[in-house]
């Protein structure tokens, strides 16, 4: 594969961050209290593909900067895979505080920007890129033209 991702499994947390040390991290790999995250949290490119990538404007964290992303990945490799971590137990992510939705709120500008960029893509990945963001958008309250 010249590029793929993994989607992650979201574990328990019943501690703060600064407690947790090396460790844990036996007892978090052996842990069976594990949901499956639909999207993408681990993202892996060759260089060349990575040179090629264009967040415009996106800001990094804030939906929908990982459908972009990896539409741009799929639509510049020539042998992409999505892993699912529920088979692979990849990647694994401590709670899921969703601290981004506590933050500024860079939803407006990243769908904007995201559907900006869809356009920089070739067929079929252009009008894909748009239906996605288009659809995530609504689900946000914003009419994107798709």
């Amino acid at each position: 594969y010249d590029a793929f991702t993994i989607n992650r499994l979201t574990m328990e947390n019943k501690k703060k961050w600064s407690q947790f040390t090396a460790l844990d991290l036996k007892s978090i790999e052996r842990s069976k209290s594990v949901a499956v995250h639909p999207g993408a949290d681990c993202f892996v490119m060759k260089r060349s593909i990575f040179s090629q990538i264009d967040m415009g404007g996106v800001f990094l964290g804030h939906p929908p900067y990982a459908s972009i992303l990896r539409m741009q990945m799929i639509s510049l490799a020539k042998n992409y895979k999505k892993f699912k971590s529920k088979s692979l137990r990849a990647t694994r992510h401590l709670g899921d505080d969703r601290n981004w939705k506590n933050e500024a709120n860079y939803a407006p500008i990243n769908f904007f920007e995201s559907y900006k960029l869809c356009g920089m893509m070739s067929e079929p990945y252009n009008s894909q890129c748009k239906f996605q963001i288009a659809r995530r958008g609504r689900k946000y309250g914003f009419k994107l033209d798709a």
